[in-house]
């Protein structure tokens, strides 16, 4: 499956690297970031970059016919 890049005039989609680890190792440390990730509620501990690197592998790796796609979202131009 060829994944696409998307883009808006302010947006662009594209599907996660493993370049994602420390964005989205951030972003699940962050209380004030507005995401979805459709797990627990927000931690009490800073999730360690392992445990991250554990959920993007899964992202990386799914098999072609998954019936879900995983996007990072970039606002243009960053």
């Amino acid at each position: 499956m060829t994944l696409l890049h998307i883009t808006t005039e302010r947006l662009v989609l594209k599907p996660h690297t493993q370049n994602s680890l420390v964005w989205l190792n951030t972003t699940f440390n962050n209380p004030e970031e507005d995401y979805f990730n459709g797990d627990d509620p927000p931690r009490e501990s800073p999730e360690p970059l392992e445990v991250t690197q554990k959920l993007l592998d899964r992202i990386l790796n799914r098999p072609p016919d998954a019936d879900i796609i995983d996007y990072a979202i970039h606002k243009k131009g960053h």
